[in-house]
């Protein structure tokens, strides 16, 4: 090999890492083909059989519907469900999504089910109806699950029907729209701080119809997938109670069924599947006093956003390598109250009454007690993330998860598994979920209750869901490419010997085996891992770095004084700069890693204060004394060599951990990359001038060796710009231990 074609290589490595931080690309080309499935079915109950709050008396116009898709070629089927119900929860939702997963031919845990949460409709729980069987408790019709699992029958196979239907995906749409005078807070706070009245999905006290708004998600969020110019499926999403009226007697879609209905009628080439967010706290109480005609006036006003979220829609390609899915799973507490005794007595002593009633209230300790962890899933469309979350969640959680990521588009799907009920962030329990402490304890009663920070825990999670895939990647990605390219390099220093004749090559060769001494020490020091994965890492780095230092050696096997010498060179100064990073992550700053943080202006990167000028002093008059130090050793023992061996590596170590300092800062400070990497290149520089300062090189080696330092520093700094990139920084711990 050429040395032009070992610049090549070199090139090589800086394209690979210019395209991690990039992210990773999409070739529509090499992909296989995506297709899109459909299915739809009819899921409302027959005459007579119960819902959540009555028996259904008559039929209406508008049937309750099963609706979803079912994602090919992007790994396993991904199935996504949602379902005109009031909640499917516990032992029901697991039967849902087993029926979905078996008939797609995938795993449970690619299978999202969520209902819209009408109240005018059937609620599914088969580990309450088990309960009240084993009980044998009376009044307690509506866990009575014959029809629940002929609808999830009549889903299973009319999805398992749809699959030779299959239609070709070649493009996805995203668009979003302002929905107007639709969604209102149903919180309305007193002067105290403290929830003072709700305002209800049909409120007929117009004081507190007059009320703001308050905090709402106003956008519905709009995802298409497209044959060529044709649309196939519409998926929506937006948070609000789907109350208009209810206890009725009858099934009924509301106001969110028939705006997906009118949807239908205007583009009936694509199926409308419509995802309820997280409206926990969120309902149409200020624009609806309750009158009938106002169901088709908030069902015409989300027609109409959707109408212009579809108008909006921005088209893309897609390709199999911008889908992806993941599951964080999550347990959530039981909240103190609810003592397994306490419910049993109840359920046998008191009537049934409301909804989340103690059957569903020890149907979730049970469920708990069993271990269980509910599936917290993130579906990746390109830059589109989907997050699909379980209960009633408290509208904060949406606007939170798309505040962290406001480089990707999200959207987000609640009333997953309906076991939770109500899950509130951490600020509404002091002030009272809802309407004062009997309402509050109902809420909180059906699960999620005491530990508010676990609660609060569930937006972080499905948050590292979206992030953790490119994090992986990225991550992945700058692995492989320092193995290959060490790799290619010490095939072509094996193989060309008269290559290392070039001083320069052989330089370059030196900076990329520095640069993985120096990364293998800093993440030793930093990581967080347990020490046996440290241990584990620590070996195969040091063999590794033993391989590429041994390639340019002669064939024949080397002494084992010489083996020892690259042994103490390689892993002195690993163990240094593990040892100063590990010393920085307890006592001076602690790595961690968020989606977003603050930017600091560029002044505040060139201020300086007296004590770090100082200290900056202190540690250059060091640095000068230690190398008469060095003279003066290498002088009294001249011709020993392991002082000699000593002399070196104490010389690496310093080096090492001057570098490595240097560029850390640089690399995962708070600060700009921009303004600090021209310092460290500088400095990088200067630190090369010690080695052959402190050894009393011939001048020559004066420009060697801060070549390579610089080499060094691209080299390493580039690595750790992609952990940057992937949201790592250090964070300073104050004068009471906290960051």
């Amino acid at each position: 090999m050429k040395p032009m074609q070992m610049a090549i290589a070199l090139f090589l490595l800086a394209a690979v890492r210019f395209a991690l931080v990039a992210g990773p690309a999409a070739h529509a080309a090499d992909s296989p083909t995506i297709k899109l499935a459909t299915f739809d079915v009819d899921a409302t109950p027959p005459l007579g059989s119960a819902m959540a709050y009555d028996p259904v008396k008559r039929h209406d116009e508008l049937t309750l519907r099963a609706r979803g898709i079912v994602l090919l070629g992007a790994g396993q089927p991904i199935v996504l469900c949602a379902v005109d119900w009031i909640g499917i929860a516990n032992e029901g939702h697991d039967a849902f999504r087993d029926a979905l997963a078996e008939a797609a031919g995938t795993t449970r845990d690619r299978v999202a089910v969520h209902t819209l949460h009408q109240h005018d409709a059937p609620g599914c729980d088969f580990t309450a109806e088990r309960i009240v069987r084993e009980l044998g408790l009376p009044d307690y019709g509506r866990f009575e699950g014959t029809f629940h699992r002929q609808v999830i029958e009549r889903a299973a196979a009319a999805l398992r029907a749809g699959l030779p239907a299959a239609q070709e995906v070649t493009h996805l749409g995203w668009g979003v729209a302002e929905v107007k005078e639709v969604a209102s807070n149903r919180r309305i706070k007193g002067h105290d701080g403290k929830i003072r009245a709700t305002r209800y999905t049909a409120t007929r006290d117009a004081a507190l119809r007059a009320e703001p708004e308050g905090a709402i998600d106003p956008q519905v969020s709009l995802i298409s997938f497209f044959s060529g110019e044709r649309p196939i499926a519409v998926l929506s999403y937006y948070a609000c109670h789907p109350q208009s009226y209810y206890r009725t007697g009858v099934p009924s879609p509301d106001f969110p069924g028939i705006a997906r209905f009118i949807r239908g009628q205007a583009l009936p080439e694509a199926l409308h599947v419509h995802f309820n967010g997280a409206g926990g706290n969120i309902g149409a109480g200020k624009y609806n006093d309750g009158a009938k005609e106002n169901r088709l006036i908030l069902a015409t006003r989300l027609a109409e956003g959707m109408e212009r979220a579809f108008t909006a829609t921005h088209k893309q390609p897609l390709a199999a390598s911008d889908i992806g899915w993941q599951t964080v799973p999550v347990r959530l507490p039981v909240a103190p109250h609810l003592k397994e005794s306490e419910l049993l007595e109840a359920l046998r002593s008191e009537p049934a009454r409301g909804y989340i009633a103690k059957a569903d209230q020890l149907a979730w300790v049970r469920r708990c007690q069993a271990g269980h962890a509910i599936d917290v899933a993130c579906l990746r469309l390109g830059q589109t993330r989907v997050l699909h979350l379980p209960g009633e969640l408290f509208v904060e959680y949406q606007l939170a998860a798309k505040q962290m990521r406001p480089d990707l588009r999200v959207a987000l799907a609640a009333y997953g598994d309906y076991g939770p009920g109500y899950i509130g962030t951490a600020a509404a329990y002091p002030e009272g979920l809802r309407d004062g402490p009997r309402r509050q304890q109902r809420c909180t009663g059906s699960g999620t209750g005491a530990d508010r920070r676990d609660e609060e825990a569930l937006a972080t999670r499905a948050v590292e869901a979206m992030t953790n895939h490119q994090r992986r990647t990225r991550i992945g990605l700058l692995i492989g490419a320092h193995l290959l390219v060490g790799a290619m390099m010490a095939i072509v220093a094996l193989n060309y010997p008269t290559l290392q004749r070039s001083m320069w090559l052989s330089v370059v060769y030196m900076g990329l085996v520095c640069s993985q001494v120096l990364l293998l020490g800093i993440w030793l020091g930093l990581t967080a891992e347990r020490w046996w994965a440290k241990l584990v890492v620590l070996l195969a780095g040091m063999a590794w770095l033993e391989c590429l230092a041994l390639a340019p050696a002669p064939r024949s096997p080397p002494p084992v004084n010489y083996l020892l010498a690259l042994l103490a060179m390689f892993g002195v100064p690993i163990l240094a700069v593990a040892a100063s990073c590990a010393v920085c992550r307890r006592f001076v700053a602690t790595i961690q890693c968020r989606n977003q943080w603050p930017s600091r202006p560029i002044s505040e990167e060139l201020q300086f204060t007296l004590r770090s000028l100082i200290g900056l002093t202190v540690m250059i008059a060091g640095i000068l004394a230690l190398g008469r130090v060095a003279h003066w050793i290498e002088a009294w023992a001249s011709g020993v060599e392991l002082v000699s061996i000593i002399v070196i590596v104490s010389i690496f170590v310093l080096v090492a951990l001057l570098a490595g300092g240097m560029l850390v800062w640089a690399a995962l400070g708070q600060g700009r990359v921009v303004v600090r990497f021209p310092i460290i290149l500088v400095g990088m520089a200067l630190v090369g001038l010690l080695p052959p300062y402190y050894s009393g090189a011939p001048k020559w080696v004066f420009f060697v060796w801060p070549a390579l330092l610089v080499i060094v520093a691209v080299c390493t700094a580039g690595s750790l710009l992609v952990f940057r990139s992937c949201g790592y920084r250090l964070v300073r711990i104050g004068s009471n231990g906290k960051t």
